[in-house]
């Protein structure tokens, strides 16, 4: 017959040999023990595989030397073998000892020899007294009834305790120095940083000079010498403070030979603009070795040189931009911390401020050409967050002191405002005002009121709860029968909640 031979590990458990043996078709499964280590050694490990070899239409053996499995296996009517071999030549019925000891466990067939004798002994027995069983009938009939109203009404009461506001202005400062709450006020702040980028622009308002017309004239040159001095076309002629202007000569000229002998030749600045414009009797220099031999001035004005303005971004633009700017990073920083923040943490408030600019762009600069003023700022904004469970502590302890008697508060109720304004002390600790809000409800107990309840009328329980507990609006009772006249007479049948 064929079988199917399944090695088990030492890691394996009933599951993981419940799927190897679910891949067998073949009507035998011959389940291997390894040589070393122990595994299903429990009866219910071998219970469970063999009642699944069954659901699967296959006969389950064993191979294995473990004295406390072999012995297991007897008990369950699995056939063990000592070896592979074994199994597969020997038969797989079950032990003569198992079949033995389930025939011994069989009860015996009782066949009574006296059948009249048998059947009376079976007939129930009679009571001598009629009234004794109606009695008993009747007392048990009275012991069902009582049960059942004793145990079968139920009752739900619900319950609206009376619930106040606590308001309070409560004065807290906080410090990075500070290391744990303070009942003065004073909670530990922690610094956060973040670092944000913008731009703005705006028409300029400022004028700037453009130079527009070179300035001409004409300059009269002198012969220090007594040999002709050749004067080539666009000669440089310094003038002005420190020769600040420079001017060509626009043709060739030459000076007659002879100290003292003179020509004019006309003359154009270098540079366009009314900064050329020079006025007569200017002193004037040839540059370079020419001036050595040649005396040159301007008997005439070197005039026409003219400007055109155009717009051009003021100081005062620019102070304005960052003025602007730095309030708008300051918003986008104030943005970004709070999105950076978890719902444990507050900010500060006065905290934020501007720690460091990192980068500033101006185009154009201040007296360039220029119809907008366009300023990049990058700065790093810093401020201070508090814990929110180090403010509800502080505001929970405040809050206490003013709770009136027979209430107690609802934590999950506490809400805080941050008050306007701010001041920071000689310390550096910041100072707000915050307001604090929270609810305290009526003490009530749904055991006591439950105990006090037990076998009164519905009416009647209604006044005893309002007169028990502070409650907003009287409580609702609902009985179960509705046409019940009583509350439950047991504590447990009754149920008491909180709208």
């Amino acid at each position: 017959m064929k079988t199917h031979i399944i090695q088990l590990d030492s890691h394996d458990d009933v599951l993981s040999v419940r799927d190897k043996m679910a891949w067998s078709k073949a009507p035998r499964i011959l389940l291997v023990w390894p040589q070393r280590g122990s595994v299903l050694k429990r009866q219910v490990d071998l219970f469970l595989l063999h009642r699944h070899a069954r659901s699967l239409g296959a006969q389950l053996g064993l191979v294995t030397q473990d004295q406390d499995v072999r012995r297991i296996a007897l008990e369950e009517g699995i056939p063990v073998f000592g070896s592979v071999v074994q199994a597969q030549n020997r038969s797989w019925r079950r032990p003569r000892r198992q079949r033995r000891r389930n025939w011994l466990n069989q009860r015996p067939r009782v066949v009574p020899t006296d059948l009249r004798t048998w059947r009376s002994s079976l007939r129930p027995k009679q009571m001598d007294y009629p009234f004794l069983r109606i009695l008993s009938f009747v007392l048990g009939i009275l012991a069902v009834f009582s049960l059942v109203a004793f145990f079968l009404p139920s009752a739900k009461v619900v319950l609206t305790p009376l619930q106040i506001e606590q308001k309070l202005d409560l004065p807290v400062w906080a410090s990075p120095d500070l290391p744990s709450v303070n009942l003065s006020g004073g909670l530990p702040a922690f610094p956060v940083s973040v670092v944000v980028e913008g731009g703005e622009q705006s028409p300029s308002t400022g004028k700037t000079a453009l130079p527009d017309r070179s300035a001409t004239g004409e300059v009269v040159l002198s012969n220090l010498g007594v040999q002709p001095v050749e004067i080539p076309q666009g000669t440089v002629i310094l003038g002005g403070a420190e020769g600040s202007n420079r001017y060509e000569t626009t043709r060739q000229v030459i000076v007659p030979g002879g100290v003292g002998q003179t020509v004019t030749v006309p003359v154009r600045a270098l540079l366009p603009g009314s900064q050329g414009n020079l006025d007569a009797g200017s002193t004037l220099a040839v540059e370079g070795l020419l001036g050595m031999v040649v005396l040159a001035n301007n008997p005439e004005p070197i005039q026409g040189g003219e400007d055109r303005w155009s717009p051009s971004p003021a100081e005062q633009d620019y102070q304005k931009l960052e003025q602007t700017l730095e309030n708008s990073l300051r918003s986008a920083a104030m943005e970004e911390l709070l999105k950076s923040l978890t719902s444990d943490q507050l900010l500060v408030p006065g905290s934020l401020k501007l720690s460091k600019k990192m980068s500033e762009t101006r185009e154009p600069q201040p007296g360039q050409p220029g119809s907008e003023a366009r300023l990049n700022l990058q700065a790093e904004f810093t401020a201070w967050y508090i814990r929110k469970a180090d403010l509800s502590s502080l505001s929970q302890t405040a809050l206490n002191v003013s709770l009136p008697a027979g209430f107690h508060p609802l934590p999950e109720s506490l809400e805080f405002h941050f008050a306007e304004g701010s001041k920071i002390d000689a310390q550096g600790a910041i100072h707000w005002t915050t307001q604090v809000y929270r609810k305290a409800e009526a003490d009530w107990s749904g055991g006591v009121a439950a105990q006090a309840l037990v076998g009164y009328p519905s009416t009647e329980a209604v006044s005893r709860l309002m007169a028990m507990f502070s409650l907003a609006e009287p409580p609702e009772v609902y009985l179960f029968p509705s046409w019940w006249p009583r509350m439950p007479w047991v504590p447990f049948r009754i149920e008491v909640v909180k709208r």
